[in-house]
């Protein structure tokens, strides 16, 4: 079958294709406009990524809408991701909204 790899050396590689695969990719048309226009209204903002919390930050940072946000919320924070709605429920807890009212 093959030399086993280290998990850890495993992990890191995986993370740095994921980096350069991603890094390029524009921010979806709208979506600035949308977050803005929800800013306006007095709308709570967040994200919630199965990704880790240094990547979805410097994602939101390079695409310039980070300060858009009230919350993000993303793997470090729980215990279990997507499918499971953990991380779901902590965006609207921190965001004080029933989750039944987000988007």
């Amino acid at each position: 079958m093959g030399e086993a790899l280290p998990r850890e050396e495993l992990q890191v590689e995986v993370r740095a294709a994921s980096a350069r695969l991603s890094e390029p990719k524009p921010l979806l048309p709208g979506v600035e406009a949308l977050l803005r226009d929800a800013q306006t209204r007095g709308l709570g903002r967040a994200v919630a990524s199965s990704s880790s919390c240094g990547w979805v930050e410097g994602w939101l940072r390079r695409h310039g809408i980070r300060d858009l946000l009230d919350v993000v919320v993303a793997r470090d924070d729980v215990t279990r991701v997507k499918p499971d709605p953990e991380l779901f429920l902590l965006a609207a807890t921190r965001l004080e909204t029933d989750p039944g009212a987000c988007v």
